[in-house]
Parts: C-alpha cells; sequence; structure tokens
C-alpha cells in the first residue's frame, strides 16, 4: 500500500491562501513509499470522527511551541492553520508575499518530489532527470545546514515566485517557504535568509 505525499504536501500549500498559492486543474500525483512516520502523519491530518480538525490543530500547535524566531521588519504574524506551524505577513509594492514554516514526515531522499511538487504550483514541468543538484543550494536554517531552491512561474498573467527552504531532521522535515508576487518576493529573500538563520527548533536532533 502506498500513500499520497500529495495530500500532504497540497495541505501546505493550500493551508496559505495567498498569492503565489494557486492550484493547477490537473495535479500530477506524487507517491513515495508507506512509512510510520508518513502513517502517523495521515492519522493526525485525518483528525478524528468526532473532530476531524482537533488532531491537525494540536499537532500544529505542538509544532509551534518548539519554535523560536527573530521577526524581520514589516513581518506580521498570521494565524497558523491547521497544517502550517507559523505563517507571516509582508506587504511590498509587489503585492502581498507570505511565509509559512510547516513540519512534515521526514523526507530525506525525496527532495526531487519535492522541487517537482513545487514546480507544479507555478506551472513549471518536472525536473529532467539529474537535474536536481542545479536546482538545490545549501543555506543555513535552524543553526544547521538546510537545503533552498526557488521556482518561477505566472499565474492569471502574474509573475509569481516561491523560495523554499527546508530541514531534515529525525522526526521530521521543517519546510519554509516564501511566496507570492515576484517582485515582492525577490524584495523580501534577504530578510527570507535572515530569518532562517534566527529560527530555532526546540528538541530537534542533529541528523
Amino acid at each position: 500500500m502506498r500513500i499520497r505525499s500529495t495530500l500532504i504536501l497540497a495541505a501546505c500549500v493550500s493551508g496559505l491562501t495567498l498569492p503565489g498559492c494557486g492550484r493547477p486543474e490537473s495535479p500530477k500525483v506524487y507517491t513515495v513509499p508507506k512509512e510510520q512516520p508518513l502513517q502517523e502523519t495521515a492519522r493526525e491530518n485525518a483528525g478524528t470522527d468526532a473532530d476531524p480538525g482537533a488532531a491537525r490543530e494540536s499537532r500544529a500547535e505542538r509544532a509551534r511551541s518548539r519554535l523560536t524566531w527573530e521577526l524581520p521588519q514589516g513581518w506580521t504574524e498570521a494565524p497558523a492553520g491547521r497544517v502550517n506551524a507559523a505563517q507571516f505577513t509582508v506587504k511590498t509594492a509587489g503585492g502581498e508575499v507570505g511565509i509559512s514554516v510547516t513540519p512534515l514526515p521526514n523526507l530525506s531522499g525525496k527532495e526531487e518530489m519535492v522541487v517537482n511538487m513545487w514546480r507544479e504550483q507555478v506551472g513549471q514541468p518536472p525536473l529532467e532527470p539529474g537535474k536536481l543538484g542545479e536546482q538545490i543550494s545549501k543555506v543555513e536554517v535552524a543553526g544547521g545546514e538546510g537545503q533552498l531552491f526557488e521556482v518561477a512561474g505566472n499565474r492569471e498573467g502574474a509573475a509569481q515566485r516561491m523560495v523554499t527552504a527546508f530541514l531534515h531532521q529525525p522526526d521530521a522535515s521543517w519546510f519554509f517557504k516564501l511566496s507570492g508576487p515576484e517582485t515582492g518576493v525577490n524584495e523580501q529573500r534577504p530578510a527570507f535568509l535572515s530569518f532562517l538563520k534566527s529560527v530555532r527548533i526546540a528538541g530537534a536532533e542533529k541528523p
């Protein structure tokens, strides 16, 4: 049996209802083998019959309690929602830009799937085989060595951009996404990189 990781990653994307978070009309499905962390997250995201949102909210609250950061100038914290542990918005000359912090099951080794999911969000085709290394660079995240990739495209005729950093930990992979109008994202990119350095995750073990 295989679990569609699309459900988890799509939930992350839909949790931030800001420009640059559009959905393609005919989404592709990327799958990964069923693993215990993925099972646990699927159950948590499903909630319970009595209260479907309770488990998801509890998980987000638990993750939020582990985070600290230095808030860049102009950023405003928004309600975290059911999937994202933290969300922020910032107004720029190019429009409103969104930032999200999302813990997911450990996805180490599945970077190509992750990049392709985000590429699809802005109408880009999947990476050609062997091209992943050209899309990912190293970046400091929460005092550790994370990875970063950027994708750009158009939505309703407007240029959009996403800058995504992620850090694998034994218990989770933490995703940090900056998304919105391209000019606004480019303007906030330096602040986003500083934010990544300032983040700390309590209880996170080194891989």
